[in-house]
């Protein structure tokens, strides 16, 4: 019995083990997964891409996955923009997985989107958290760095919140209260406004008052030589 038990518990371990070194690796690789759909989209949808290798579509798309990957791989090992590349490239995979997900799902009750949404959005907190979390930097970022990592990190908050409204919310809202659509896209429209505007201005505000230190830094240091060096003299 005991063994059975000793194996049992080996098994279970070795079990979570590989499960956890699955979703590392997941999570590791998911920005790339984006670049490769990313890289799809591009070779379908830009005109002048499919010109690339004229008559060989396979090349065009290696080529541009190629572009694609360098980019993501550059971007994420940038200090200042590494954790909103990872964040953003994370959260449009994850999106992509919702639709079809949620575009299969047939919302009945407030009940039924409430949870669903909420399930969504944990989901999404522990994901994105953790695989974004490597690539933070302690250093302050420069304004640059600030104004691209506010525009990922806007794409992504228009991922988390589009998914589950367009796809949950509004389907429910088609088939219960046909009469208020308009309303509620009205409030929809208005939220991303909000939220994505909301969270461009507060990067811009960030990237100058990063600057603003910045240029009293360089006052000071310049003061501070010069006053330096008229004691000296």
């Amino acid at each position: 019995m005991m063994v059975l038990l000793s194996v049992g518990l080996v098994l279970l371990m070795a079990g979570v083990l590989i499960v956890t070194i699955c979703f590392s690796a997941a999570l590791s690789i998911m920005p790339y997964i984006s670049g490769a759909l990313i890289s799809l989209v591009i070779c379908t949808e830009v005109p002048f891409a499919k010109e690339i290798v004229p008559d060989h579509p396979f090349m065009n798309y290696c080529v541009i996955l190629i572009i694609v990957e360098v980019i993501i791989a550059a971007l994420m090992r940038i200090k200042w923009i590494g954790r909103a590349t990872a964040l953003c490239f994370n959260e449009i995979m994850v999106g992509i997985i919702s639709m079809f997900i949620l575009d299969a799902m047939k919302p009945d009750s407030i009940g039924y989107c409430v949870f669903i949404t909420l399930v969504y959005l944990v989901g999404n907190l522990v994901f994105l958290t953790t695989n974004s979390s490597k690539y933070a930097s302690e250093e302050k970022p420069v304004p640059a760095g600030i104004i691209i990592s506010t525009l990922m990190y806007a794409i992504a908050g228009y991922f988390i919140l589009a998914i589950p409204t367009e796809l949950l919310w509004q389907k429910y809202i088609e088939q219960t209260f046909p009469s208020v659509v308009v309303g509620f896209m009205v409030v929809y429209w208005a939220l991303r406004i909000v939220i994505c505007g909301g969270i461009l201005v507060k990067g811009i505000i960030r990237a100058k008052k990063s600057l603003s230190d910045d240029q009293i830094g360089e006052r000071w240091d310049i003061d501070g030589r010069e006053e330096a060096s008229s004691k000296s003299v």
